[in-house]
């Protein structure tokens, strides 16, 4: 879901949320609890792991574009060339990460990753 500046100012309106975090605030709240968050993923999924008797897993990776390629210049997130990717099945190039996900068979995810284009 995007938090676009109308969807905010509609929330206000409505009283749905009364003390909205500024939008810097946020962000500096979302990276504090950015690795409690993967070590919590990671603590459940090994739990998955060792209590499921599926012996099958399927494994999926995507690409999670951070911008279009026409604008790379522009990012100020990520400096490097290894997040320049190519995607074949849409035939174009953007700039972001590739995950990879570890599923049960039912589609329960398992374990995660993060890569840069070049590394895999």
């Amino acid at each position: 879901m995007v938090i676009t500046p109308k969807l905010v100012t509609i929330m206000l309106d409505h009283k749905l949320i009364s003390n909205m975090l500024e939008k810097s605030r946020f962000n500096r709240r979302l990276h504090d609890v950015d690795m409690l968050i993967n070590d919590l993923f990671h603590q459940i999924g090994m739990i998955l792991k060792e209590t499921s008797d599926c012996t099958e897993y399927l494994l999926d990776s995507f690409a999670v574009p951070i911008c279009d390629n026409i604008r790379i210049f522009q990012v100020k997130i990520l400096k490097s060339e290894d997040y320049r990717g190519y995607t074949a099945s849409k035939k174009r190039y953007f700039y972001g990460v590739k995950v990879q996900l570890l599923t049960t068979k039912s589609g329960i995810p398992v374990e995660e990753s993060l890569y840069a284009w070049e590394c895999c």
